[in-house]
């Protein structure tokens, strides 16, 4: 089950290698804050939200990829909303977020199987199989994702 958050603007980090938010510029100095590191925890569990740093949204490609609680997720901004889902096409395992996406289906850049973003069903094959999505929200202008941690 996923949900849809409303986009507020680009508010977060253009660094991909890291879960990290980055601050306002200071005025005074014109000198950059240095980038915090979001908190995230140790072992979250499926009731916690966290929050996850995106590149500035392109208005001509509104796909990215975080890694939330160990899982790579696929952040889709459609309209006014954004949506997440596993960044991980069910047909050869490729990236959704390299995809396209055009008003609510993500295309998988290898075989051009498709899903809803809303749902994770299967638009189009060659997919056996539909994605998961994700539950996401924008609060305090932070995007945040819920990801269900599963304990072995």
């Amino acid at each position: 089950m996923g949900g849809a958050a409303a986009y507020r603007g680009p508010i977060l980090s253009t660094d991909r290698s890291v879960s990290k938010m980055k601050e306002p510029d200071t005025p005074d100095d014109g000198v950059q804050v240095q980038r915090q590191t979001a908190a995230v925890p140790a072992a979250p569990t499926s009731d916690e939200w966290n929050a996850v740093a995106v590149p500035d949204w392109d208005v001509d490609y509104p796909l990215e990829s975080v890694v939330v609680a160990n899982t790579v997720v696929a952040v889709a901004r459609v309209g006014d909303a954004v949506y997440a889902f596993a960044d991980e096409c069910t047909h050869q395992r490729c990236s959704l977020s390299e995809g396209d996406v055009e008003d609510f289906v993500v295309t998988c850049p290898c075989h051009n199987g498709a899903f809803d973003v809303r749902t994770g069903e299967v638009v189009s094959g060659p997919p056996p199989a539909p994605i998961q999505t994700y539950d996401c929200r924008v609060e305090d202008n932070v995007l945040q994702i819920r990801v269900p941690v599963t304990h072995d």
